[in-house]
């Protein structure tokens, strides 16, 4: 048997890891993604694993997860040295992974797929009471308001992310692996969750949490892993450290102001975007809001309150919608984000793995997307213009690659991010509709985007800001639009300098869960 590698005292009393990597290095395609780490998880243990995209955070869960194999090193269960051919070998010996991106089949149900590869079987036959009753038993624990019925195309990115972390605690595993679990949750879904992960501590089981929510490692783990290029920076006990500390051991600098300077609009910027009456089906009721030139709007809301159905129905995706947009004093209606883009509209969407990205193209060609007509000629993609744009971009966006051929999908979250933005900013867009632009990116990434943003607006760009992070939306929004239920409830101007109605987190929250008008609370 091997000691454990941690220089810090087990915690909980724990005598052996219940996990243990040991010198583990992996390579990909010239990166070297992982480079001698050695790292040790204990049972009834939070345990955060932080750093920036490409630190080599979801490589070492891979690992962990058997999807991947290490070039060097190994890994030990519970003392004993383990090798695991694939995730099923992982699985069988209790180590169940939730990862960032759902993983769920669309077409099938939400009791399906929660169970899917270990449903109760008798003699062969699926037990379909056993079924229900482990399903709407998993389901009470994290997601109580999901229908187990409903197919899992009809549920939102925070939805399916509830019921990915359902299907993990239905594998009865005594190691849970989050990757970013609660990217894509409202507060109050984010407070439930660690509530779930405070209960699964106490009943001996360890978790691994991957996460860019700095916030959160502080406010439910015991244990913080800092990985930077690959390395393993080091392992303590978040008792005995700072944010502000992490950060810097992070991003090797000091951030200093993570967010831009403001620069106060003009008075008369000009309105680009009029949006009227807007109505969407059971979604949005009669929204009206101007998009103006050089303006940061920023729109914020619990999640099914409307926020992303605007920005879809704006471009052309949805069930269809009423009311009028005029762009530049004109109405106009699009049937397609092509037809949008087509008059400098784009929407950078939530979810940019499914909906932003060609995963299996390279940098060049998801770049290259929304301009092809420009980039032809005679049916032929001029393949030197098209790289050469996409060779600017990742310059000018420090997008970390080896090549503007590399696959997008072997390009860490935050770069993945900026390559949706990227393709945008090439066909040189008047209005940017972002939908969590920053979702499951790291702080340095974060503070990058958010100054791309700024420059946006001060090249005279219309932004609309869908975001679930307050300080987000406070710091880099000139205009705040709170919406609750489908509805616009409440506006407030230049919120960080505490103009207009004085927006505070309070104070947003407040208008988001709409107290006032349910008598709850008034001012």
């Amino acid at each position: 048997m091997e000691p454990h590698s941690d220089a810090v005292s087990p915690p909980n009393n724990a005598a052996l890891p219940a996990v243990e990597l040991v010198g583990v290095s992996k390579r990909f395609e010239g990166i070297q993604a992982l480079r001698d780490v050695s790292v040790a998880f204990f049972p009834a243990t939070v345990h955060a694993v932080v750093g920036e995209n490409g630190a080599g955070k979801s490589t070492l869960a891979k690992i962990i997860a058997g999807v991947y194999t290490p070039d060097d090193g190994h890994i030990l269960r519970s003392g004993e040295r383990a090798t695991f051919s694939g995730p099923r070998d992982a699985i069988k010996s209790g180590i169940a992974v939730v990862y960032q991106e759902p993983t769920l089949l669309p077409l099938m149900t939400v009791e399906e797929n929660l169970l899917l590869g270990h449903e109760p079987a008798r003699y062969g036959l699926m037990r379909r009471q056993a079924i229900r009753e482990k399903t709407l038993h998993y389901l009470a624990i994290v997601a109580g308001g999901i229908d187990r019925k409903s197919p899992v195309q009809r549920l939102s990115i925070a939805q399916r992310q509830l019921l990915e972390i359902a299907r993990g605690l239905s594998l009865d595993a005594d190691i849970l692996l989050l990757d970013e679990p609660t990217s894509s949750l409202s507060i109050s879904e984010v407070e439930h969750l660690e509530e779930v992960i405070q209960q699964l501590k106490a009943a001996s089981v360890g978790v691994i949490l991957i996460t860019h929510d700095l916030p959160e490692v502080f406010s439910v783990a015991d244990r913080v892993t800092i990985l930077k290029d690959g390395q393993l920076v080091t392992t303590t006990p978040v008792s005995d450290t700072r944010l502000d500390q992490v950060v810097t051991k992070m991003v090797g600098r000091d951030l200093g102001h993570m967010f831009p300077p403001r620069v106060t609009p003009a008075p008369e910027a000009a309105t680009v975007l009029e949006v009227r009456n807007l109505t969407v089906p059971g979604r949005v009721a009669g929204a009206n809001f101007a998009l103006k030139a050089g303006v940061v709007t920023g729109f914020i809301g619990l999640i099914g309150a409307g926020r992303s159905d605007i920005a879809q129905a704006l471009v052309g995706i949805g069930y269809g919608r009423g009311g009028e947009v005029l762009l530049d004093g004109n109405p106009v209606r699009f049937r397609t984000p092509a037809d949008a883009a087509a008059r400098g509209i784009a929407l950078v969407p939530e979810d940019r793995q499914g909906e932003g990205l060609v995963l299996g193209a390279d940098i060049v060609a998801n770049i290259a997307l929304p301009q092809l007509k420009k980039l032809s000629r005679w049916g032929f993609t001029l393949k030197r213009d098209a790289a050469a744009i996409a060779q600017r971009q990742v310059t000018s966006l420090r997008i970390r690659t080896p090549s503007v051929r590399t696959r997008v999908r072997d390009l860490s979250g935050g770069n993945q991010q900026k390559v949706v933005l990227a393709k945008w900013l090439a066909r040189g867009c008047r209005v940017l509709l972002l939908d969590e632009p920053t979702r499951g990116i790291d702080v340095g990434a974060k503070a990058e985007i958010y100054q791309l943003v700024r420059e946006l607006a001060r090249n005279g760009a219309a932004v609309m800001l869908i975001s679930s992070e307050l300080p987000e939306v406070l710091h880099l929004s000139d205009e705040i639009i709170v919406m609750a239920e489908g509805q616009i409830v409440t506006r407030l101007v230049n919120p960080a300098e505490g103009e207009g109605n004085a927006a505070t987190e309070e104070t947003i929250i407040r208008s988001a869960l709409n107290l006032e008008a349910k008598g709850v609370m008034k001012n």
